[in-house]
């Protein structure tokens, strides 16, 4: 499937999910108004384009990217900020060395190899920070390694397609460890009470 039709259906899925349940997860030091305007600024800059040299062309999903991980950073405390940040350049030299491992098949589209990069990225992020703003930083950080090491020669859209489907595989897997955490939480407390149980 084209990235660019990937990208704006999962940014159209982000928009409705926002709207509909994921404010409530929102974390307090992230306004909602905040969030709704880097939501609907993304197609917008998606359009912008700098040519920096004959070169580089900078893209404005790109800057969009990197303004979402700053203000993020600037938001979170020092500590979690800097983990976030080793965390998102671990993270691009995971996705980098898969982009050079991977060898497809003659005829393959290479968006395949890039969905499963973005997804295993995603579960990373999950394993390795709590907070959805420090998995984001990180996420984009890892995203855009890769962009200035491919010499900001590449389309915006299959960056951005990976950024969205590691935006949703982190949630995914986050929602599922707390889930899996919650229900060991459960088991843990039925043991208890059968032991106390038996004892009396």
């Amino acid at each position: 499937m084209n990235p660019m039709f990937i990208a704006i259906f999962l940014w159209l899925a982000a928009v409705i999910l926002w709207w509909c349940g994921w404010r409530a997860e929102n974390e307090s030091y992230v306004s909602q108004k905040a969030v709704a305007i880097a939501l609907f600024a993304w197609p917008f800059m998606m359009n912008v384009h700098i040519r920096a040299s004959t070169t580089w062309l900078i893209h404005g999903g790109w800057i969009w990217m990197l303004v979402i991980a700053l203000v993020l950073l600037w938001k979170l405390e020092r500590s979690i900020g800097w983990l976030a940040s080793s965390t998102g350049l671990l993270l691009g030299a995971i996705e980098l060395l898969l982009h050079r491992m991977v060898v497809l098949p003659k005829g393959t589209l290479i968006v395949i190899a890039s969905w499963g990069s973005a997804i295993f990225i995603g579960l990373l992020a999950s394993l390795l920070l709590r907070g959805v703003a420090s998995q984001i930083v990180a996420i984009s950080l890892g995203i855009l390694l890769l962009v200035a090491y491919n010499g900001f020669t590449e389309t915006a859209w299959v960056p951005m397609a990976d950024w969205w489907i590691a935006l949703f595989s982190v949630r995914f897997f986050g929602l599922l460890l707390k889930t899996f955490a919650q229900w060991l939480k459960i088991l843990n407390a039925q043991s208890n009470w059968n032991r106390r149980r038996q004892r009396s």
